[in-house]
């Protein structure tokens, strides 16, 4: 799953030549972390700078509920 993906277009003499969407993976390991902290009864909470909807994106693929994107 890609997070926090952005899109970038390049441009040459006024006319579209490139569009590439970019973006991070979660790190193999991680789904089962936050279960396994969860098994033990460990609230998660997934604090980011990222824009909202990629939080909400790693958020539901990890499974933790609580989310507060866009921290500065």
């Amino acid at each position: 799953v890609a997070t926090d993906e952005f899109d970038l277009y390049l441009a040459k003499d006024g006319r579209l030549v490139a569009a590439l969407a970019i973006g991070d993976d979660i790190r193999p390991g991680t789904s089962e972390l936050v279960a396994a902290l969860h098994a033990r009864g460990v609230r998660t909470v997934l604090v980011s700078g990222d824009r909202e909807r990629a939080c909400r994106t790693v958020g539901a693929t990890l499974g933790i509920g609580e989310i507060h994107a866009a921290c500065r």
